[in-house]
């Protein structure tokens, strides 16, 4: 089981017990939306690992897609990954360099080994 340091729990945790007031279509374009800043400041930073966003976004787009066909549970795992990976105020910015995106990439491979999809983990 992926560990998760006490800071990215917590703002994971958070977003879990919040996750039912947003569905997979509004998980879906935050994602996306945030993919797409993050390709724009890749531009201005160097040291941004665009290459873990895109992998990070990429596997949430999967899980999205299979999200219907998962329990209340596990739908509510994907749509919270998909925030935490969205959000302005996660652990660790995701533009602050190249850790940035570390957290992003903790919380997907936790949620897809809590899903039992411990295959579709990111080794990057």
């Amino acid at each position: 089981m992926s560990q998760l340091s006490a800071a990215v729990r917590a703002v994971f945790e958070r977003l879990l017990s919040a996750s039912t007031e947003g569905g997979i279509a509004q998980a879906r374009e935050r994602v996306q939306d945030h993919l797409a800043q993050l390709r724009l400041a890749a531009r201005r930073n160097p040291l941004l690992a665009i290459d873990v966003a895109e992998a990070v976004a990429s596997g949430l787009e999967q899980l999205l897609d299979a999200a219907g066909e998962m329990s209340p549970g596990g739908r509510a795992l994907v749509i919270a990954a998909s925030w935490y990976f969205a959000s302005e105020t996660d652990a660790v910015r995701d533009t602050s360099g190249v850790l940035g995106l570390d957290d992003d990439q903790a919380v997907f491979n936790h949620v897809v080994d809590r899903l039992g999809l411990s295959n579709r983990k990111l080794n990057l």
